[in-house]
Order: structure tokens, then sequence, then C-alpha cells
């Protein structure tokens, strides 16, 4: 039993080894860490950057945070290591938007927490947040400029909504 649990461990780091080039780092909250190459980048999505959204209405409340709210990294499984988040954009020809987590243990975990009209890109924004004071980044703010919100969880392999505010 141990040697088995021993080799599952080896068989996630050669596989962490092959998805990043390098033994995964994990960066704090306030720093997204990589984007591990999942099937969503395979197929050609990508994530979204400040190029996409320089020019859009909002963009100069989205120069308020670093990564223009386009990403966060936060322990959202528990285990101790940031994970991350990001709004990916889709292959030329798709119209929509997706907002995907990604959870790493001793595997890779995707979760599409929402999905949205492309044009809705300048009004979608996402966050890693406490879900209590003095908490780690633990939780999911999805948000439009316009108004309105909310937070998810991982909870039980699933994400839930843990809080919700309604459009102003």
């Amino acid at each position: 039993m141990m040697l088995a649990r021993r080799a599952s461990e080896i068989i996630s780091l050669l596989a962490a080894l092959f998805l990043f080039g390098e033994a995964p780092a994990f960066s704090r909250a306030t720093e997204p860490g990589q984007f591990p190459r999942i099937a969503f980048i395979a197929m050609g999505w990508r994530e979204a950057n400040s190029s996409d959204v320089d020019t859009l209405p909002n963009a100069g409340a989205r120069s308020a945070d670093p990564t223009h709210f386009l990403a966060a990294s936060c322990d959202f499984n528990g285990d101790g290591r940031s994970d991350e988040a990001r709004i990916l954009l889709p292959p030329d020809g798709q119209d929509e938007i997706r907002i995907v987590v990604v959870a790493i243990t001793t595997k890779i975990d995707t979760y599409v927490l929402g999905q949205f009209d492309r044009k809705a890109l300048s009004d979608i924004a996402i966050e890693g947040i406490a879900q209590r004071k003095g908490e780690m980044c633990n939780a999911l703010r999805i948000f439009r400029f316009s108004g309105g919100s909310e937070t998810q969880m991982l909870r039980d392999d699933t994400f839930e909504v843990v809080g919700k505010d309604a459009a102003s």
C-alpha cells in the first residue's frame, strides 16, 4: 500500500513536470502563478490579458488591480498551495468567455464557474478573496463593474455560490 502511494506521488510529480516544464511553483494570492496547460488551452482558448481590455469600457477601473481583474491565485481547495483562476477567451469564431479555476493537488482539477457572451468581457471581472476575516484567500468573487457579484467556494469537489449581491 505504501509503495503504491509513493508510486502515485512520483507519477503526479512527473505529470507536473510534464505540464509545467518544471516542478510547479505556487505563488501568493497577489501574484498569479503559471496557468497549467489544461484541455481548454490545448483547444485554442487563451488567458485574457491587459491588451484585451485596455481599450474597453472600465479599463481605468481594471488598472486598480495588477491582473486587471482577469486572474487570481488562492488556495481554493485548502491544501495550502495556490490554485489559479482565469478568464479565458475562446478560439476565433466562438462568442463566449469562461471563468475557469484550476485546483492542483496530486492531480489537476478544472472547474468552469461562469460562461458569458464575449461582449461581457468589458464588464466581467474576478478577484480572489478570503471568505472570512483573517483567513487566507480561499474564494473567488465574480463581479460586474456595472454592479452585482457572486462569491464561490470549493466544497466537496464542487464550487458553490456562498454570497451574492444584486446589481445596483
